[in-house]
């Protein structure tokens, strides 16, 4: 299965690594769901603006969408 996510660019990892035992953010995570929606669905998501978290900061750029 982890193939297959990597094949579709749903699980990239980090810098081209995947490791499967590192902790994962919360951005992160949504960024796989997201991810994974847009492959089901053929959607490419937009997101709100009107969201924002006090550690929005420290989302890298490779994880906002």
């Amino acid at each position: 299965m982890l193939k297959k996510a990597g094949a579709a660019d749903i699980a990239l990892g980090s810098d081209g690594n995947f490791r499967p035992t590192d902790s994962i953010s919360r951005a992160e995570v949504v960024t796989l769901i997201t991810r994974a929606y847009e492959y089901k669905h053929g959607i490419i998501v937009v997101p709100s603006t009107a969201v924002s978290y006090r550690d929005g900061a420290s989302i890298g750029h490779e994880l906002k969408l």
